[in-house]
């Protein structure tokens, strides 16, 4: 019988990877990992190439897990840059001639991560998830990690902290622009 990976136990699982949402398929999203294979145990039903999809994250036992982070681009939604041509073929038209909406983006992108990613670790036990709406520059998102961390030993709750760290970037000179601090959303249990 194959067994699931497990990682329960921990307080913070932390994927700090590429990520791609599949707005079509959204159990089809993943989190681009190195592929790895004596990590998969004989018969395990995960194919061992890398791609970890929200399918397989169900196979996984997140119980106990406090906070899944994300640390990885647009893990939340589709790339807005892929949403015009999305559109586009949902027209017809070259992707060239159509012209986004604010409506057709929330036409394309509503309620589609509740299948995604997110739903997916959440589904398996973990209590919340922080996710990316859009490119997460490294050196930012390391910034608010370590802040936000920080934080939450110091007793504040992951919202708090997340608000504490995305302030802290803010009024930083090298992260104030709001790409650097402002993708980072937490889904779930938030105290």
């Amino acid at each position: 019988e194959p067994r699931a990976y497990r990682p329960a136990g921990h307080e913070v699982v932390l994927y700090a990877c590429h990520g791609v949402f599949n707005p079509i398929a959204p159990l089809a999203s993943k989190l681009l990992l190195a592929p790895e294979r004596e990590a998969y145990a004989p018969g395990d039903p995960r194919v061992p190439d890398g791609n970890f999809h929200a399918w397989e994250v169900l196979l996984t036992d997140h119980s106990g897990v406090e906070l899944v982070v994300l640390g990885a681009c647009e893990t939340l939604l589709p790339a807005f840059r892929n949403l015009q041509g999305t559109l586009a073929v949902l027209a017809g038209e070259e992707c060239e001639r159509v012209e986004l909406t604010a409506e057709q983006l929330e036409d394309i992108t509503s309620g589609d991560e509740v299948v995604g990613l997110v739903r997916a670790f959440l589904s398996t036990g973990a209590q919340s998830v922080l996710a990316t709406l859009w490119q997460a520059n490294p050196l930012a998102v390391e910034a608010l990690l370590v802040r936000a961390a920080e934080h939450r030993l110091a007793g504040k709750s992951w919202a708090q902290a997340l608000t504490l760290a995305q302030r802290e970037l803010l009024q930083s000179h090298a992260f104030a622009h709001p790409w650097f601090w402002a993708p980072y959303q937490l889904v779930g249990r938030w105290r």
